[in-house]
């Protein structure tokens, strides 16, 4: 078929590859859809490497069966179609309108077709799965297509993704005896041949090498003794011509193997006989994947308890009941950050698991034990409905707190006090939805966080609605941050002639709920609730995009990013910098991270240690709010920063105050004397300016300057082209 390319404008025969295809019997769209489209945020960054390489597997399997990949698009209704070529992932693509491929299908198949296009898309079935003729040139070749939705809205399908195999072969009834010949011998495809009453008389050598590589002899065995063949699948057989099915083979004394069938029938011109080809493929590697992804997307990977996503599908599951009535009970553990920054995150995680452990083995009538996410697990459990609920729940707590408790150690020896807070809620007295039942436990828990008699408390509508609403701010804060939906502006440094030598990255939460939350009161949740870590690599992920954009205009200003004392002390914040470069064309040295001394309260010496890590990789440290805290300039003798920013606070008053001038300028004299790159920042006015500049200061930062901007605007303030 000749068609027009969108893209190229070039008229391309756009069924070349697929002319040549041979039926094949499994085309991994699902998992090739899911790996490619929906694992990406669930594979941590330090297992790429395995990602791609399953990937590459699952490519080099769709070129080695010879089948092609497609998408629809309902908003163009155009069709995207991609020919793996050969085995170094060479790959064709081609645009189409869908109502021009549509056109050359066979007249008798055409009702069909839109049958089972309009019932996938309309979402009446969960697999597309079709077989037409289609013009190629003069000639109607079968072809089969698979596909599934893997997007929709309240219209339907909005994209569809699939496969697309010529298996003119397996229909057309011409094979003859020459499937007895060398192509049968050689092929990749376990493959088998039966006489008319269903016994082997012929098998491939890749039946032996991939299925029985003991070599049972097959000859003269009825087939049936391998699989089980029902009524319906014979009659398949005879008014059809062939038989798909998955199911099972026995060989012998193996155990069972997971396969899927295609078995053709066939007739032979030259003996007037029938035979059936049966074309087997091992599924066992393929069921043992998706059960790895299914794991990937259900399962904590720290606990290997059930994560948010199962929960919440599990908790639905469970409210679908005729008589649910229970309790769900909303942990917060509090001493587990105290493990991590003595010992560092290995340990803590050690710590998170010995706890699932525990609380598995001690709520063992539970519904559901799940991790939400930090230091906050969810658990299910049967509720009473009359007066008697409140003991109940009270014993439950008992045996929660019990086994965390009990649990709290690590491979050490040491065992740690950690304590517990929970809040309780009953469904479907508090809530009719799962995402509604948690958001009540949730404020019972932070109601006692509040509470100075009780480490728990039960839901109760006389809760205030301030609470509520504070934990639904911090649930969909929570969100936007797993979700990357938080923003990043940057604000400029300038020289003492006001250009451009820098800029800062400051993060902002615009919320379709909230609105414009401000940093005052999201930059304190996170902090509060362990957030930190995820922030940061969010936003040096955003400043190196923003690095590399700017060095693709032709102009190179570093980007400073603000860390926290966690992250800094962490060796784990130090691995995921470094694969973060390995992805990205940064130069390390326009990369910034802005430390406050805090990191040093703890353990200066380790502090020290880390930085000088950080430094090695190339990256610029800078002290951030110098002089706000009690030790500032001892800490100046004990590391060698790059830049100290010296705090807003100093120049407020700088103005009409002789003391305040008198002080920023022993400061700067001091700087000056340990060859550091200062940077005021603050700047509002026009006097401070030159007050600072004729101090000997030349790199500001302010409002006067310039304001946090989106990188559209930042861009075009300071005339980058």
């Amino acid at each position: 078929m000749i068609k027009r390319d969108k893209q190229t404008g070039q008229h391309i025969n756009l069924y070349d590859s697929a002319e040549k295809a041979e039926p094949e019997l499994d085309t991994n769209f699902e998992l090739y859809e899911e790996l490619l489209e929906g694992v990406e945020q669930q594979i941590p960054l330090t297992e790429q490497s395995s990602k791609e390489k399953t990937i590459k597997q699952l490519e080099l399997a769709l070129w080695g069966s010879e089948q092609s990949v497609w998408m629809w698009d309902r908003t163009n209704n155009n069709v995207e179609l991609k020919f793996y070529v050969n085995a170094s992932f060479e790959v064709f693509e081609r645009v189409l309108e869908f109502d021009d491929i549509t056109v050359d299908i066979h007249p008798d198949d055409a009702d069909a077709f839109v049958i089972d296009w309009n019932n996938h898309v309309e979402g009446h079935t969960s697999e597309l799965r079709t077989k037409f003729r289609f013009k190629l040139k003069s000639d109607y070749v079968w072809f089969e297509i698979r596909g599934k939705v893997s997007a929709f809205d309240d219209q339907g399908a909005l994209t569809i993704i699939g496969t697309f195999t010529n298996i003119s072969s397996i229909v057309s009834n011409q094979t003859k005896l020459n499937l007895m010949s060398e192509a049968f011998s050689k092929s990749k495809q376990p493959m088998l041949i039966l006489s008319q009453n269903m016994v082997i008389t012929e098998y491939n050598e890749a039946w032996i090498q991939q299925l029985d590589p003991n070599e049972q002899s097959l000859d003269s065995v009825s087939f049936a003794e391998l699989v089980p063949l029902n009524k319906k699948d014979m009659e398949a057989m005879q008014s059809l011509g062939y038989c798909e099915k998955n199911t099972k083979l026995t060989i012998g004394d193996q155990d069972a193997i997971p396969v899927e069938l295609l078995i053709n029938q066939f007739e032979s011109t030259d003996t007037l006989s029938q035979f059936y080809i049966v074309l087997v493929k091992d599924l066992t590697d393929t069921i043992e994947t998706e059960k790895k992804l299914h794991n990937l997307a259900t399962i904590d990977p720290v606990s290997l308890l059930p994560n948010r996503f199962e929960l919440l599908n599990q908790l639905t599951i469970l409210s679908e009941g005729s008589r649910a009535f229970f309790d769900i009970y909303y942990i917060d553990l509090s001493g587990v950050k105290e493990v991590s920054d003595a010992l560092g995150h290995q340990s803590s995680d050690e710590l998170i698991q010995n706890i699932a452990q525990g609380l598995s083995k001690e709520l063992d009538d539970a519904y559901i034990i799940s991790r939400w996410g930090g230091n906050e697990f969810i658990v299910s459990l049967n509720s009473v409905e009359n007066e008697s609920r409140n003991a109940l729940i009270l014993e439950n707590i008992a045996r929660i707190q019990s086994a965390i408790i009990d649990n709290a150690v690590v491979k050490s020896g040491q065992h740690f006090t950690v304590s517990s807070f929970i809040g309780v809620a009953n469904y479907p007295q508090d809530a009719s939805t799962a995402d509604s039942l948690i958001r009540k436990a949730d404020a019972a828990l932070y109601f006692s966080k509040q509470a100075t008699h009780a480490n728990y408390s039960i839901y109760s509508k006389g809760m205030a609605d301030e609470i509520l609403n504070r934990i639904e701010l911090l649930n969909d804060l929570r969100d936007a941050i797993n979700n990357e939906e938080l923003n990043f502006v940057l604000q400029g440094k300038y020289d003492q002639e006001r250009k451009l030598i820098g800029a800062e990255l400051l993060c902002r939460w615009i919320s379709d709920k909230h609105g414009f939350v401000s940093p005052g009161v999201f930059i304190p949740l996170i902090e509060q609730y362990g957030m930190e870590y995820q922030l940061g690599i969010l936003a040096i992920k955003s400043a190196m995009s923003y690095l590399q954009t700017l060095n693709k205009m032709g102009t190179k200003v570093p980007i400073s990013v603000n860390i926290s004392a966690t992250q800094a002390l962490d060796p784990q914040f130090i691995d995921t910098i470094k694969t973060l470069f390995e992805h990205q064309e940064v130069d390390a040295s326009l990369l910034e991270l802005e430390v406050t001394e805090s990191v040093f309260i703890n353990d200066s010496s380790n502090a020290n240690k880390r930085l000088d890590d950080l430094k090695a990789m190339g990256l610029r440290i800078s002290l951030d709010d110098f002089g706000t805290g009690y030790s500032s300039l001892s800490y100046l003798g004990q590391f060698n920063f790059d830049v100290v920013k010296i705090d807003r606070s100093f120049i407020i008053e700088i103005e009409k105050d002789e003391k305040a001038k008198k002080l920023f300028c022993a400061i700067m004299n001091i700087c000056q004397a340990l060859d550091l790159d200062v940077v005021v920042e603050g700047i509002e006015t026009e006097k401070q300016f030159s007050i600072l500049h004729n101090a000997g200061v030349n790199k500001f930062q302010g409002f006067l300057l310039g304001k946090p901007s989106a990188f559209e605007d930042f861009v075009e303030q300071n005339q980058i082209h």
